[in-house]
């Protein structure tokens, strides 16, 4: 599992975003990369759907996405339906 940031803590836990949400989201999520060597992963319907076809139970973490640093650090976690947030200044990969 992936260092958090003091950040990345404070905001989880305000969130209500679960450590088990961070992972679920590096293995299952969206890739978007960002600048400065950033990486973004999304939770999304689509792959919470894939998820369950696989056998895998990720729907609590439906709509989260989880921000890491180069250095692989999370930087900050967040909820959000739009997508659009990561979007901006990233590359979507398949």
């Amino acid at each position: 599992m992936n260092a958090l940031a003091r950040h990345a803590r404070r905001r989880s836990q305000q969130r209500g975003v679960p450590r088990g949400a961070i992972g679920a989201a590096q293995d299952w999520g969206l890739l978007y990369r960002m600048r400065q060597g950033r990486r973004a992963w999304f939770l999304g319907r689509r792959q919470v759907r894939l998820a369950r076809r696989a056998g895998v139970d990720i729907r609590e973490f439906e709509n989260i996405a989880v921000v890491l640093a180069a250095d692989q650090t999370v930087i900050t976690v967040i909820r959000t339906k739009d997508p659009s947030r990561l979007r901006r200044n990233a590359a979507r990969l398949h």
